[in-house]
This record gives structure tokens, C-alpha cells and sequence, in this order.
């Protein structure tokens, strides 16, 4: 019988699930803070012990799990069923107090999220106390987060240079590659865009440049930048840009206390993204 209560509102195969937990009071003392040989022990053990209900998750949810380094430091990778990558991940610091458990012993935590949120999870395997002190547990997980944006930038220069004449044109000018962003560190050479320059790229290849990024057959709005330091710049909204922008404009007005019963007077002679909301 499970130490914790198990409600009558969930699921059997969550009742299932919350039957394997043990009472953590009936377990041995943890041993002393500088008791290395011991605090080995205790690890493996409890890994043994959450062996199998982390089955019985993995098998209940059937995430693709993959073992992998990001950074140096060991991750498992874990996908849902059907998942598609649209650039969004969950970074998991797995529980136990920093001391005790893994990513593979909490997949019973990390397969429901991915499944869940339909997210890929990265769950880090930083070294657990004593032997891994704070700073280095922060800085494993740093190494990761950093790994996981360096790759980002590559994927989206190389995205850049394959689909958008202008911005491959800049790169090519500046002798980069997205095969030359191995860190955050390579974004120097990377060459910035101009508010002027984009004027006379929009005056060169009108009316909206070379920099447009999305199908033609997305589009659904165009929005003038105010013009007050000069010609105003066109942007071009897609289908995908209108939802984002329009929801975290609901956000933030929802932090400033708005809510669906008010009125807002928009004081600007455009919307309130363009702005700077």
C-alpha cells in the first residue's frame, strides 16, 4: 500500500503509478556531508529503488530517450510520441534535493512533462552533492543551456543563409558560416543590420526587401515603422506573427491588471506592438 494518499479523481494508471512510491520515512539516515564511499552507496541505492517505477513511466508514456553530452556534461534527451520540433524545449534539473537521484531515475517526472506539454525535455544529469559542489552544478547546467543556444544560432544562420538573399549576401560579405558557430563566443564576426541599411535594402528591392522570411502565402500584415528618424521600414507580419503578437500583447496587458470587463484607449496613431509594448 502506497504511503501517500491516493485520490478517487485520477486515472487507474495513475493510481497504478503512485502504488510503487515508498515511505521515505522508513528509509536509513543519509549518511554524514563528508562521507563520499557512503554517499555512493546511498546513490545506487536509491537509483535501485526507482528503477522500477521509472519503467512502469517510461513504458506508460513510450518517450524516445536519448543519452547524449550537450556542453560536456551528460543530458538525456527524452521525446514524446509524435513529437515535431518547432524550436521550444523544456531544460529539467531533475529533483533530489541536489544529493540523490538522475535523469534516468526521474523519468518519472520527465516523460509525463514531455508528454504533457508535447515538449522535448533535455534533462541534465549535473553531478549530485557532496561530490558536486553548487558553483559546479550551476555551471554544468550553464554549459548545457548555453550548448543548447549555440546550436540554435547555427541551425538559424545556416537557415538564414539557405533562405534569405539579403542576410546570406551579409554573410557571405563577412566570410561566415553557420558551420563557424561553435559558442555564443563566434557571434562577433556575425554582421549586424542598420536601420539605414534596411531603408536602402527596401528602396533597392521594393516594396519590402530582401529579407522577408516567410512564404508569400503567409502573409497578413503590414506594418510601417513610424518614420520619424527617417523613411519608415515596412514589416511584414505572417499568419504565425499575428497569433504570436497578439497573445503576448494579452500578456502583458494582463500584467499591467487588465481584464476582459475594461476599456483601453490606445493613445498611439498604430498598435500597441509596434509602439514598443
Amino acid at each position: 500500500m502506497s504511503y501517500a494518499h491516493i485520490p478517487d479523481t485520477i486515472s487507474e494508471a495513475a493510481k497504478e503509478l503512485l502504488q510503487l512510491f515508498g515511505d521515505p520515512a522508513s528509509r536509513d539516515p543519509f549518511p554524514a556531508p563528508d562521507d563520499l564511499p557512503a554517499w555512493d552507496a546511498k546513490y545506487e541505492d536509491i537509483e535501485s529503488d526507482h528503477e522500477a517505477v521509472n519503467q512502469a513511466a517510461e513504458a506508460q508514456y513510450r518517450p524516445i530517450v536519448e543519452p547524449m553530452r550537450l556542453g560536456d556534461i551528460p543530458v538525456l534527451d527524452i521525446q514524446p510520441r509524435g513529437w515535431r520540433d518547432d524550436g521550444r524545449l523544456i531544460v529539467y534539473t531533475h529533483g533530489g534535493g541536489y544529493t540523490v537521484h538522475s535523469a534516468q531515475s526521474t523519468l518519472l517526472i520527465s516523460a509525463p512533462l514531455a508528454h504533457d506539454t508535447g515538449l522535448r525535455v533535455i534533462s541534465v544529469d549535473y553531478t549530485v552533492a557532496p561530490r558536486g559542489k553548487w558553483r559546479q552544478v550551476t555551471s554544468e547546467v550553464i554549459s548545457v543551456i548555453e550548448a543548447l543556444q549555440a546550436r540554435k544560432l547555427r541551425n538559424l544562420v545556416g537557415w538564414t543563409q539557405a533562405r534569405v538573399p539579403y542576410h546570406a549576401e551579409r554573410l557571405r560579405q563577412a566570410g561566415v558560416t553557420a558551420e563557424d558557430i561553435r559558442s555564443l563566443d563566434d557571434l562577433g564576426p556575425v554582421p549586424t543590420v542598420t536601420k539605414q541599411e534596411l531603408r536602402d535594402e527596401q528602396a533597392a528591392s521594393p516594396p519590402f526587401g530582401r529579407f522577408a522570411v516567410a512564404p508569400r502565402s503567409s502573409w497578413r500584415e503590414v506594418h510601417p515603422s513610424t518614420g520619424t528618424t527617417g523613411q519608415a521600414v515596412k514589416t511584414l507580419w505572417s499568419a504565425a506573427d499575428v497569433e504570436a503578437i497578439a497573445d503576448m500583447t494579452a500578456r502583458t496587458m494582463w500584467q499591467a491588471g487588465v481584464r476582459p470587463s475594461d476599456v483601453v484607449q490606445n493613445g498611439f496613431a498604430y498598435g500597441l506592438w509596434v509602439a514598443g509594448l
